[in-house]
């Protein structure tokens, strides 16, 4: 058998390992990690909406919660409707 224990733990295997999902990291983040990420996706969505960039997610949760019998649109129709809405079907300009 050989001295090195990194050598060892090559044939164990996940759960045998120290560290491993018997330990308990492979599991599902929970707590802190999950309001950090819910407050760093609250950020990335108010800095958009301040810069004038629209929030597809945010609108997929609106249509749900007060019209959940409308069809859903993908991502590039709702960019195409946010476009339309914003600048108009012509021009932006006269020349």
């Amino acid at each position: 058998m050989s001295r090195n224990p990194a050598a060892r733990r090559l044939g164990e295997s996940a759960a045998q390992r120290p560290g491993g999902p018997a330990d308990g990291w492979a599991q599902a983040p929970s707590g802190l990690w999950v309001q950090l990420r819910e407050k760093a996706i609250a950020c990335v969505s108010t800095f958009r909406q301040v810069a004038g960039m629209p929030d597809y997610q945010g609108y997929l949760r609106h249509l749900r919660l007060t019209h959940p019998d409308w069809p859903l649109p993908t991502e590039r129709e709702f960019y195409t409707l946010y476009v339309t809405a914003r600048y108009g079907d012509g021009p932006t300009r006269c020349c």
